[in-house]
């Protein structure tokens, strides 16, 4: 009855105010879910993260390679932009990044030898025929162009004033999971990673799972992580206190996604900055996520004032922001 109700009432509200009928809604009525769990915290804590890809993550999906490349030049486009907001408000983030864009050989290094082959899988996201993953796409484009590669960027990051972090967001963007990965070939993808990410003197620590699809956490372990981004087991957990899933690492719960992807991009944007809001009265912590291929509608009313309200909450006091690995560091604290 309710939902009757209010569809009735937004149908006859005016367009022209149901921006405000929206932020009326989420101000008085809106409360985020949370987890039951005792907070170790003070005050409430911020972890924004980037899926830092390219057009890595968007070759096996229903686009195909159109998409992939469109994503990866709006990504080049907006990464400075990025860089240059964050800069200003001085807020941290983990750039969870594909090994890949930090192959300085352009596939012809590392990457270039022998690895291990990947059976044939679909998820939700992908569909893969199997084999060796970079010699299927040798077949169908120039892998050495500025969509797949971005030593340059990843510079920017490392040069820019606030401190964020490297993390990594496996080596070449396929399922981490056991059901989709093996272990061989998931361990070549750690130890490749690194070892690309070492030539900029970056030892990553945090790691987000492609697709969201978890898995091979004693691994993770095994290569030094200690915070991995993850759905949360109840997905309707908004905010949380981060859980320990092994003895070095963390569990940090996923919040919400800063892109609209189809929704309604005003309101994606009030709601989420409402979240932050209201976790004042709860010291739990808000992960945000997006990625950097986000479209220009998702920047202005969605990030960019996500950006601005958690730096004036940050002056004033009354959040934290923190990045993944900082966050790790501070669960072995209180624990």
């Amino acid at each position: 009855m309710k939902r009757v109700l209010w569809n009735w009432l937004k149908a006859a509200t005016p367009l022209s105010l149901r921006a405000q009928l929206d932020e009326l809604v989420l101000r008085r009525a809106y409360e985020p879910t949370r987890d039951e769990n005792p907070s170790p915290f003070s005050k409430p804590i911020v972890v924004f993260s980037a899926d830092f890809e390219l057009a890595w993550a968007w070759r096996y999906s229903e686009g195909g390679l159109p998409l992939a490349l469109r994503k990866a030049e709006i990504e080049r486009a907006q990464t400075p932009r990025l860089l240059k907001l964050l800069d200003e408000h001085q807020v941290p983030i983990t750039w969870a990044t594909v090994g890949l864009l930090a192959d300085r050989e352009r596939g012809q290094g590392s990457s270039a030898g022998p690895r291990p082959l990947l059976p044939a899988y679909q998820s939700r996201y992908w569909k893969f025929p199997g084999g060796d993953p970079f010699r299927a796409l040798l077949e169908h484009v120039d892998l050495s162009g500025p969509e797949w590669y971005a030593p340059d960027l990843i510079e920017q990051i490392l040069s820019a004033k606030v401190g964020h972090e490297i993390g990594s967001h496996s080596f070449s963007h396929h399922a981490s999971s056991e059901e989709h990965c093996p272990h061989d070939f998931f361990e070549w993808e750690l130890r490749t990673s690194a070892a690309a990410l070492e030539s900029f003197g970056v030892k990553p620590t945090s790691y987000v799972f492609p697709g969201n699809l978890p898995g091979h956490h004693a691994l993770l372990e095994k290569h030094g992580y200690t915070c991995v981004r993850h759905f949360p087991d109840r997905p309707d957990v908004e905010l949380a206190v981060p859980r320990r899933i092994l003895p070095k690492l963390w569990g940090l719960n996923q919040s919400v996604c800063l892109e609209a992807y189809g929704y309604d991009v005003a309101y994606v944007g009030r709601k989420s900055r409402e979240l932050v809001r209201k976790s004042l009265s709860h010291n739990r912590v808000a992960s945000l996520w997006f990625h950097p291929s986000l479209d220009e509608a998702d920047f202005e009313q969605s990030f960019r004032p996500m950006i601005e309200l958690c730096g004036d909450l940050r002056d004033r006091g009354q959040i934290e922001i923190l990045t993944m690995k900082q966050l790790a560091i501070r669960m072995d604290e209180v624990s």
